[in-house]
This record gives C-alpha cells, structure tokens and sequence, in this order.
C-alpha cells in the first residue's frame, strides 16, 4: 500500500483514491441537512461546497462550532472503515484506537485567518516525542482540496526536530506556537499537497504543516483524526508511559470520546460509542 519506511523518513504519505465516495457521502449529507437548518431555506439551490460560502459571506465561521457534527453513525463509520485503519496497520499495529479528537473544517474561500504553522505534538507539550511512531494523524478531505482551495503544506522531514519548542503545551498562547513554528520552518523547503475527495494523508503529529489560502470560490470541507497505537497492546518503555500520560490529559482538555477502531475484539460498534458520548 505504501513504503513504510519512506513514511519514517519524509514524516507524511498521501494515498490517492483510496477512500470510496459512497463511505463518505452519507457523513457528508448529515452536515448538508445541518447548513440547510442553518440556512433556514436560504441559498437552497447552492450545492454543499458553496451553500455555508454564501451564508458567512463577510463573516468569520468558526469551525469548532461544527465538532458536534462529528459525533454521529455516519463518522463511527468512517473512522472504523477498512479503508481509514488498514494503512494505519501498518504504522500503529493491529491494536488501534481512534482518540475522540478530531476537527471538522468548513473553510471558507478568501479566509485570509489561514491556519498558521504548527506541529500537533505543540498543544500536547513535552513528553508527546515519544508518541510519534504511536500517533498517526488522517487528513481527509470531503470535497476536492486542489493548490487554489486551500490544500495542506507541510515541510517534509520536520518531524526528525522533535517539538520545535519544548516548553509548548495545552496551556500554551497558540499564537506563540504560530509564531515559533512560523520562525523554525521560515527557510526550510515547503511541499504543497493538493488532494481530492477520496484522497487520504497520513503524517506523524510533529511534523510542522499549515492549510493555504482557499481562493477557489467554494468552501473546502475536511476531516482531520487522530489514531493511536491502544495502549497496553505493545511493550511500554517509561517514555511511552510518559507519553500516554501526555495524551490522556490532553484528550480530557477536550472532552474526547476514544474508540476502539480495530483490534482482536473488532471495533466498537455505535451503540457503545453512542452510550459513552456526549450528553
């Protein structure tokens, strides 16, 4: 499926149409009925990649707003897919488990408040180095992300830096770790990543990686999730101890939910999700 140790080297892999359009597109009309609620029978005629466009026209959309949106059949589904954990087999083993913490992003064309350079591990803090062959992060964009829409860029290898700044964390201002991830990365070669649905990107949570501005005219919805090897199904050194540790307390900042998405007992299946989610 891809080269493991090119994964290892380069921090990323992207996988072309891998994931298929009938996977995704019942999560996709559960956020179209909810624009449509939104809209209250405005711009009914516009299609799902321009209707929200045309409703915050001239307006900020914030998009944690929508991480509700998440929790629902249609993404158990997707994040339990073959298609999502059989290439994260091969980074994570067989025991895997889908973190809770995952954003939903309607980005708007002409967002000029791009998403500045960071690494993830940032808003962990220190101690999550130690996760890096641990975590995967997924990327999936639910509508095409070309270079004009506002497609990933990320440097290559940055990952092998470790966290650019040690003392970085959950408590952290994130414009000072914009503003040391932007100074780190200033001069290092940049690769864009244009994708379209049913595209995936895989990439370690410590390698530096931005969204470019959407200039397209329509908005760019994706899917970022992180995964992790289930602890307890591997030997654990004390720096994975630690590194759990880090995890756990950031997930709680957040309320996640974890699942199991793979593993010998299967995945969970949505009832026992759906029991331990949100209220």
């Amino acid at each position: 499926m891809f080269d493991v140790d090119v994964f290892r080297r380069e921090g990323y892999v992207v996988l072309r149409d891998v994931v298929d359009h009938g996977l995704l597109d019942p999560f996709i009309e559960v956020l179209s009925q909810k624009v449509g609620e939104l809209a209250g029978g405005r711009f009914a005629d516009l299609p799902f990649d321009r209707r929200i466009g045309a409703l915050y026209q001239g307006r900020t959309l914030n998009t944690r707003e929508w991480q509700s949106a998440l929790f629902c059949r249609e993404f158990w589904a997707i994040v339990t897919a073959p298609q999502i954990t059989g290439p994260l087999r091969l980074l994570l083993g067989d025991e895997i488990t889908y973190q809770g913490n995952a954003h939903l992003r309607p980005y708007l064309s002409n967002h000029l408040d791009r998403l500045p350079w960071h690494q993830d591990g940032q808003f962990y803090g220190a101690g999550i180095e130690s996760m890096v062959w641990s975590i995967a992060q997924v990327w999936l964009p639910l509508t095409d992300a070309g270079a004009d829409a506002g497609c990933m860029a990320l440097v290559p290898r940055s990952h092998h830096w470790g966290l650019i700044s040690q003392e970085a964390g959950p408590d952290t201002d994130p414009e000072e770790i914009y503003r040391l991830t932007a100074s780190r990365v200033k001069f290092e070669p940049i690769q864009l990543v244009p994708m379209r649905k049913g595209d995936l990107l895989l990439f370690t949570n410590l390698l530096a990686h931005t969204g470019t501005e959407n200039r397209s005219g329509l908005v760019r919805w994706s899917v970022d999730m992180r995964f992790e090897t289930t602890y307890g199904s591997r030997p654990l050194t004390p720096a994975l101890k630690d590194g759990y540790r880090v995890t756990r307390r950031r997930m709680a900042s957040r309320n996640a939910r974890p699942l199991r998405v793979c593993g010998a007992a299967g995945p969970q299946s949505w009832e026992e999700w759906d029991a331990n989610g949100p209220d």
